[in-house]
């Protein structure tokens, strides 16, 4: 039985074709932590996170600590394809830090893969199943530019688009309108306003959209706000999706409780990894209720999110399109095309690497 013999980490950089804008930050470039994990018989697992400083409050430097100075010791020795004794090695050091986790996580299933021979879709329970349909969303920008963007991703093929909100209102409500105007009602359209609105602003702002049939809001108001969102629902006619609000399953049950959100986005540095975020798809098949996975990450996190959706049929949306937003890339076997995600099909994650390892510089 293979074992874990090294885990290591550093730090690396992913660079936006053209900057990227929320309501709660403009992006330039996305600080990465790449972790790889060698067995005693030689096989190396890769997993990777991006910084996280306004979702679980990681930094790269923190990343790179919990790793280096709590993980690694910790986990030598392990069997990587006991995912429950390698979290629990990891809760026991570390209470929080989902993100650290989650590149840990993702190198450890990407080595299980390779051990035993199997895709990590079929080692969390499903299989290779193709491409996947993407949205693909529209930074928060002046309308004329929004409008520009949204056709753009049209003509490359994706059949639904996700607009950022909550920056400026007016801007905004023109681009929904003429975007929708330019699509055509083929075409999905999805709002995300990353926690940015009271519900008041959310109760005015949905009203005036309405009309240019939304197909949901994601994350209108606080994390925390979880009663505000339960209430916004009885007022509006387009479903709420949670994302910032779930990171855990006893976030998620709570939000159930509440009637708080129509689906989930369920993201892997949110809940710890992959191990964790099947039991998150799991309570969510039990109480009906479906997902969307979110990944904006080099092709190692990408695939990874596409081999979580091959495993769980509940969920009904995705948005994978990192790399076709990115100038680098740090492997191989993933690529958006026509809208899609597609993943090759092979062993562990399904990826090659193609960024040079330190020990071979």
């Amino acid at each position: 039985m293979s074992k874990i013999k090294k885990i290591t980490c550093r730090p690396e950089r992913l660079i936006f074709e053209s900057p990227f804008a929320t309501s709660r930050q403009k992006y330039l470039s996305l600080k990465v932590v790449l972790v790889r994990i060698e067995s005693v018989n030689g096989e190396i697992g890769w997993g990777e996170v991006r910084e996280s400083k306004t979702v679980t409050g990681e930094t790269q430097e923190s990343i790179l600590s919990s790793i280096e100075n709590f993980f690694s010791a910790s986990l030598v020795g392990c069997d990587p394809l006991d995912f429950n004794e390698v979290h629990h090695r990891m809760n026991k050091q570390l209470i929080g830090n989902s993100a650290a986790k989650s590149a840990v996580d993702m190198a450890i299933h990407d080595l299980g893969g390779k051990i035993s021979g199997l895709g990590v879709s079929s080692i969390l329970g499903g299989g290779h199943k193709g491409p996947i349909n993407s949205s693909k969303a529209v930074s928060a920008n002046t309308t004329d530019k929004m409008v520009k963007e949204a056709i753009e991703f049209v003509k490359d093929g994706y059949k639904t688009i996700k607009i950022k909100t909550g920056v400026d209102k007016q801007s905004e409500l023109l681009a929904i309108k003429e975007i929708r105007q330019s699509v055509g009602s083929s075409i999905n359209i999805k709002l995300d306003a990353n926690q940015a609105w009271t519900l008041a602003e959310a109760r005015n702002f949905l009203s005036e959209v309405e009309k240019f049939d939304i197909e949901m809001i994601e994350q209108p108001l606080s994390a925390d706000n979880i009663r505000g969102h339960a209430e916004l629902r009885k007022s509006i006619s387009i479903p709420v999706m949670l994302d910032e609000s779930i990171h855990s399953s006893r976030d998620l049950l709570n939000v159930i409780e509440m009637n708080a959100a129509d689906y989930v986005n369920i993201k892997l540095l949110k809940t710890g990894g992959l191990f964790p975020a099947k039991e998150l798809a799991s309570i969510c098949s039990a109480a009906g209720i479906y997902c969307q996975i979110g990944s904006l990450d080099s092709s190692i996190g990408s695939a990874a999110a596409v081999n979580l959706v091959h495993s769980c049929p509940i969920f009904k949306y995705a948005e994978i399109n990192g790399p076709s937003r990115f100038k680098n890339d740090f492997a191989s076997g993933f690529q958006n095309i026509s809208g899609q995600a597609v993943l090759d099909k092979n062993v562990g994650l399904g990826i090659k690497m193609t960024l040079k390892e330190e020990h071979d510089e």
